[in-house]
């Protein structure tokens, strides 16, 4: 019994290793005031380069996050010495947090602009 604790004890921790999926990672706290100066295409804009900026780090988030499950299930499964391979690549998740916080800080300075264009991050 012992065992099958420290063996679970063991897998808890290396998942908790593993990369996460983009859409897992929550918005980290951008104040708003920061835009409050930006006109409604200056906030457009912005939104649009946040966007693209998101996207291109959450491929690489998602890329990183499929790599660690694949080794971890080859570590677990077939070959442990595959779990040193986890989070080999770069983990995006802290900038991924603060440009859906960027986000969501356009997003509620253009809402009080009313600039009429502000849609949910998908």
């Amino acid at each position: 019994m012992k065992k099958l604790i420290y063996i679970f004890g063991v897998l808890a921790l290396l998942f908790a290793g593993c990369a996460q999926k983009a859409d897992n990672i929550k918005a980290s706290y951008v104040s708003p005031l920061k835009y409050e100066s930006y006109t409604c295409e200056q906030l457009k804009e912005e939104i649009f380069r946040i966007n693209e900026k998101t996207a291109a780090l959450a491929g690489q988030q998602n890329s990183t996050s499929t790599k660690d499950t694949v080794a971890m299930t080859a570590g677990v499964v077939i070959f442990w010495p595959a779990l040193f391979l986890l989070a080999l690549g770069d983990d995006e998740k802290e900038q991924i947090a603060r440009m859906k916080g960027e986000y969501n800080a356009i997003k509620i300075a253009a809402e009080k602009k009313k600039c009429g264009f502000a849609p949910d991050m998908k």
